[in-house]
C-alpha cells in the first residue's frame, strides 16, 4: 500500500471518528435539554438510577464475599454489601429523600468532572477547539459550587436542572471539538 493511500485512509478514519463525536455530542445536548425541561422527573430518574446501581453493587459485594478463598473480613464485607443494598433500595423506594443526599454527591461530581475537563483541555491545547473543553469544565465547576450554595432547599429541582445544563455543555463541547477535529482532518 502506498503512503498516499495510507494517508487518505487515516484522514477518512479521523473524519469518521470526528463525525461520531459530533453525533454523540448532539445526543447529549438533546438529553440535557430534556432534563432542563423536566427537572423534577430528571432528578427523580437520576435518584432511582443511582439507587439501582448501589443495589447492584451491594448484591455484588455479598456474592464476592462468599466467593473468597480467605474468609478474613467476611462479616465486614457482608455487612457493607447489605448496607449498600439497603441504601440503594431506600433511594429507589423514597427518591425524594434520596435527592437531598444526591444533591451533595452531584455537587462533588460536578466540581471533580469540571477539573477533569479543564485538565483535558490543557492537554489538548495546541489543537483547534480546546477552548470549548476548558469552557465545559469551567461551567461544570460553577454548577457544582451552585449546588453547594443552594443546598438543601434546591435539592429537589437542582439535580435535574444542573445535570441537564452539564449535559448540554458537555454535548456542545463534544460537538464543537469533533467539528474542529473534522475540519483539521481535511
Amino acid at each position: 500500500m502506498s503512503e498516499d493511500t495510507t494517508t487518505m485512509d487515516d484522514t477518512k478514519e479521523k473524519q469518521k471518528a470526528s463525525g461520531w463525536r459530533v453525533f454523540l455530542g448532539i445526543l447529549v445536548v438533546i438529553a440535557g435539554l430534556m432534563a432542563i425541561g423536566s427537572p423534577f422527573v430528571a432528578g427523580i430518574s437520576v435518584t432511582i438510577f443511582v439507587g439501582a446501581m448501589i443495589m447492584v453493587s451491594g448484591i455484588s459485594q455479598v456474592i464476592h464475599a462468599f466467593s473468597l478463598k480467605f474468609k478474613n473480613g467476611l462479616i465486614v464485607k457482608i455487612i457493607l454489601g447489605i448496607l449498600s443494598l439497603l441504601v440503594g433500595l431506600y433511594m429507589m423506594v423514597r427518591p425524594l429523600q434520596g435527592l437531598l443526599g444526591l444533591t451533595l454527591i452531584i455537587g462533588i461530581f460536578f466540581v471533580a468532572d469540571g477539573i477533569g475537563w479543564i485538565i483535558m483541555a490543557f492537554g489538548s491545547q495546541p489543537r483547534k477547539g480546546w477552548g470549548w473543553l476548558r469552557f465545559s469544565g469551567i461551567v461544570s465547576v460553577i454548577l457544582g459550587v451552585e449546588i453547594f450554595a443552594q443546598w438543601p432547599l434546591s435539592g429537589v429541582w437542582a439535580i435535574g436542572v444542573l445535570f441537564g445544563i452539564r449535559m448540554l455543555y458537555a454535548g456542545l463541547g463534544m460537538s464543537f471539538f469533533g467539528s474542529a477535529a473534522r475540519s483539521a482532518a481535511k
